[in-house]
């Protein structure tokens, strides 16, 4: 998931993950699984959500820029 630059800080990529855990959850889903990249800003939300930390892919997807990036795993048992 990606928030155009123009509307972040507004909450709204924290309510889209809120609902969709919402969802899985009425699913009965039991865990929630996704990865970014590492440094990402987005590290942040995930860990304000209490996703947790699994583990970290070195050299994963390629940059923009063509640069390979590690991507880290994160987790949350619902």
């Amino acid at each position: 998931m990606m928030t155009h630059p123009q509307f972040r800080q507004k909450g709204i990529a924290r309510k889209l993950m809120q609902t969709a855990e919402k969802r899985a959850k009425e699913e009965g889903r039991t865990l929630l699984i996704l990865d970014t990249v590492e440094g990402a800003p987005s590290n942040h939300l995930y860990t304000s959500l209490e996703f947790v930390q699994g583990g970290r892919i070195p050299d994963y997807a390629a940059s923009p820029f063509g640069e390979l990036e590690a991507t880290i795993i994160y987790y949350k048992q619902i």
